[in-house]
């Protein structure tokens, strides 16, 4: 049968007509267990076949065919009763369309058609709305879309042996997931639309890798967020992340593609040191220096009257590879003040990155005696 112009072709082997007796061939046939009535008289013996045309909704057709000759004092032989069913297979859903977390192919899964004759499964890419195939399979399920996977709404068909087909299941889509990593708020923002297909959604569920560890449940979502926000990352980390959702019975599932993020710890300065703080002319500098800045972009200076409770009085731009800086603060009160000065390296996110040692001026103060502070600040004295 053809299910596309609804013809069901029947056919036969000739009989040998050895005395040349031969006269037609009728064919008869019965819709839904009625009466047999003729449909075709086939007046030529070498004719083996012939399109029946349905013309109403009957579901169940049977046919035979009798021979005519007048050979041997015989009218007539008659063939066999065929019959032919043509109800299609019964409608079914898929179950589900998933990333596969191991390959991240794309599949799609459902549960076997209880129809007695079933063929094969046929699926469909039902982006334009037609159903355009993709594929046949005699399993449960099926690989959409192979790594790396393009996501698309995803129809299922059944087959019986006469090729009818069932109506098209609802198209179902697997989540998508998108991502953005901010090493400055060391967070990971993730969007994404919700699963489709299913009648609900009963929630959703943040998985979690770290380092290539098994994934683990981080955080339950509702069934309608469409976002949600990492922030326990650690710079240095490799971080695995996908959506699982879940029908509203639990049982069923679908995983979302994964997204990795892989950093890097910060860089630090190698050996950032300040190393002088003098006065010269009545002025206080300071000479500072760094062997290798790493991810530092921002040198900042903090003073204060006490090595507790410093202020930032001024920061410069790292441009290039110097080592090493001379700062002449303009402010300080070189002869009436014992400042203290430190210096932190800071990355693009205003992180500290390292710290220098702290310094301090000489304060010279005479009276009858003259009286100085030590210097502060040297690895060694």
């Amino acid at each position: 049968m053809n299910s596309q112009d609804s013809i069901i072709t029947i056919s036969w082997k000739p009989p040998s007509d050895v005395c040349s007796s031969f006269t037609h061939y009728s064919l008869f046939a019965s819709s839904n267990g009625g009466t047999f009535t003729k449909i075709a008289t086939i007046p030529l013996l070498m004719i083996s076949e012939y399109p029946h045309k349905l013309n109403n909704s009957s579901t169940k057709w049977q046919y035979f065919i009798r021979i005519f000759t007048l050979c041997d004092g015989l009218d007539s032989l008659q063939s066999t009763t065929l019959d032919v069913d043509v109800n299609r297979p019964q409608e079914i859903q898929l179950d589900s369309v998933s990333y596969d977390l191991t390959t991240q192919d794309i599949v799609a899964g459902w549960s076997p058609n209880p129809s007695v004759d079933t063929k094969l499964y046929k699926i469909y890419n039902f982006s334009s709305g037609n159903g355009d195939s993709i594929g046949v399979t005699t399993n449960t399920s099926f690989t959409v879309s192979p790594n790396p996977a393009q996501s698309f709404p995803v129809v299922l068909a059944t087959l019986d042996s006469c090729n009818l087909s069932s109506q098209l299941s609802a198209p179902h889509t697997p989540v998508t997931l998108n991502g953005f990593l901010d090493s400055c708020k060391r967070q990971i923002s993730l969007t994404w639309d919700l699963y489709r297909g299913w009648d609900a959604i009963d929630s959703q569920v943040v998985f979690v890798s770290i380092n290539n560890s098994p994934f683990y449940r981080y955080a339950k979502v509702s069934s309608s967020d469409k976002d949600f926000t990492y922030n326990n990352l650690t710079l240095g980390d490799k971080l695995s992340i996908f959506i699982r959702s879940y029908t509203e019975a639990g049982d069923i599932t679908s995983s979302s593609n994964q997204l990795t993020f892989a950093t890097r710890k910060p860089i630090v300065p190698l050996d950032l040191y300040l190393a002088n703080v003098t006065v010269n002319n009545g002025s206080i500098e300071l000479l500072f220096r760094a062997t290798s800045f790493g991810d530092a972009t921002e040198l900042v200076l903090y003073r204060g009257e006490t090595p507790i409770s410093l202020d930032r009085v001024f920061s410069r731009l790292i441009s290039g590879p110097t080592i090493d800086y001379i700062y002449t603060d303009p402010n300080a009160a070189s002869g009436e003040t014992r400042y203290f000065y430190q210096i932190e390296a800071r990355d693009r996110c205003s992180s500290v990155l390292a710290s220098s040692n702290i310094s301090s001026n000489i304060l010279l103060q005479s009276d009858d005696l003259l009286r100085h502070n030590p210097y502060d600040g040297w690895l060694q004295g």
